[in-house]
């Protein structure tokens, strides 16, 4: 089953498999923007391993290659490829990713489209957009919310609100989080989409970002990341959070 990119914690079923990329098809890449490409599950790996598929964004007059410039894997089923044009896109111009057949044969297969809530396919297309040199704006410092777990079937979803009131005019933004435990250790970086301006540190009850283990501290950075790829940290440092009881 493939999916648009959205805002996603819990999932109604515990598919196998998804994909799902963004910016949204329905907005206008900007000429220096970057694509998300997200792989639940059985995808993972290929998308963590998308540069062997030459990656490019194709229009009627010319063939643009992409570089990987991250690859963020999330702790709950979860890989994200940050994908960059090697060269400014024309403003004006209808783009579309293209990649290459796979080495192997493996069911399923990454491929660079998405279904529509009518169940029809497309194809991971844009329009292009002037370049966008302009960061996101952050109107306060982060600060938690509230936090949930919830038991499902294939459960739970645990996760901690995180305020993100972020602006920028030109462009949706997504949310760079860095999760690493208060007393020290590796970090883990993933890409989020805030919903009413907050995003959701932890999981839902199939996939998700982060892992949080009851009781234990977590420092938390954010970092907004428009659909150019420009950044702007956070306000107020490091926020601390703890894992929720369970």
């Amino acid at each position: 089953m493939l999916a648009v990119f959205l805002p996603r914690l819990v999932l109604a079923d515990c598919f196998d498999w998804n994909v799902s990329v963004w910016p949204p098809l329905d907005r206008r890449l900007p000429a220096n923007g970057q694509l998300v490409i997200e792989g639940y599950g059985e995808l993972q790996e290929q998308v963590s391993r998308i540069a062997e598929r030459s990656p490019r964004l194709v229009s009627d007059e010319e063939e643009v290659h992409l570089n990987v410039i991250a690859v963020y894997r999330g702790e709950k089923r979860l890989t994200q490829a940050v994908l960059q044009p090697e060269r400014p896109l024309k403003p004006g111009m209808r783009y579309t990713l293209r990649l290459t057949r796979p080495v192997s044969a493996k069911i399923p297969v990454l491929r660079p489209e998405i279904s529509s809530r009518g169940d029809e396919i497309l194809a991971m297309a844009w329009t292009v957009s002037p370049a966008d040199l302009t960061p996101p704006r952050w109107h306060e410092a982060p600060r938690a919310t509230g936090q949930k777990v919830v038991h499902f079937g294939c459960g739970p979803a645990i996760h901690v609100d995180v305020s993100a009131a972020v602006e920028d005019e030109r462009s949706q933004v997504q949310i760079l989080a860095e999760v690493k435990r208060a007393e020290g250790g590796e970090p883990v970086r993933f890409r989020l989409t805030p919903s009413m301006q907050q995003v959701r540190i932890g999981h839902g009850m199939c996939s998700g970002g982060f892992e949080l283990q009851e009781g234990v501290r977590y420092s938390v950075r954010l970092m907004a990341v428009d659909m150019a790829g420009n950044e702007s940290a956070a306000p107020g440092g490091e926020l601390l959070i703890q894992g929720p009881e369970q």
